[in-house]
């Protein structure tokens, strides 16, 4: 059997997002899409950058140390807003 290559599981419709988006309207598009990330691109359409999960969870957590590891994800939108409100 073949090895498996990135090609043979990547996505091929990728969703994206403006990287003038709100964290608000991030955290909508991946619950929606229950994606885990997304590719940040300009006004042209090219890639400047990805944002996942994880990365809006450390960022709106303020935690004090980076985390090396995670299990947390988003499972809705609500709970998003209030947690990073607390």
């Amino acid at each position: 059997m073949a090895e498996l290559l990135a090609k043979d599981i990547m996505t091929k419709k990728v969703i994206t997002i403006s990287k003038d988006a709100t964290l608000a309207e991030l955290a909508k598009l991946l619950i929606k899409n229950k994606i885990s990330g997304v590719p940040i691109v300009d006004k042209r359409e090219e890639l400047v950058g990805i944002v996942t999960e994880a990365d809006l969870i450390i960022k709106e957590s303020n935690l004090p140390f980076p985390l090396s590891f995670s299990f947390a994800f988003l499972e809705s939108y609500e709970s998003y807003t209030k947690s990073t409100k607390e």
